[in-house]
């Protein structure tokens, strides 16, 4: 009975660890994407300084997400937003309303692809 205690925590702490993982990237995933969206809607509406305003509120946002990610995830992924959102910063001070648009669904994107490989289905246990 004492050999099963040690792997049964062991199991628990795992499965504890993957819950408030999951619960913490989708949650985290979730209020940048907002983020995102209302940047999105300032700029169809031409408000480029809101927008530049969101875009600065997300990078806020992610950088404080980013130190997490780059620990439990891979880098290139979290590098992909980076770079991604660096780039909307520069579009939206160009007042370049479609390249922006188009930016900021390849950053929605991203996440949500962030957000999808922490979910444990089987293919991405497997």
């Amino acid at each position: 009975m004492r050999n099963i205690i040690i792997p049964a925590v062991l199991f628990i702490l795992v499965i504890t660890f993957v819950a408030l993982n999951l619960f913490y990237i989708t949650d985290n995933a979730s209020r940048l994407d907002a983020i995102l969206v209302s940047a999105s809607d300032a700029a169809k509406n031409g408000d480029f300084e809101e927008a530049t305003a969101e875009v600065e509120r997300f990078k806020e946002e992610f950088s404080a997400v980013g130190k997490y990610l780059f620990a439990v995830i891979q880098h290139n992924e979290v590098d992909d937003v980076i770079f991604s959102s660096n780039r909307l910063l520069a579009l939206c001070n160009a007042d370049t309303k479609e390249q922006f648009l188009s930016e900021i669904e390849v950053t929605r994107e991203s996440i949500k692809l962030i957000r999808d490989a922490e979910i444990p289905y089987l293919e991405n246990i497997l």
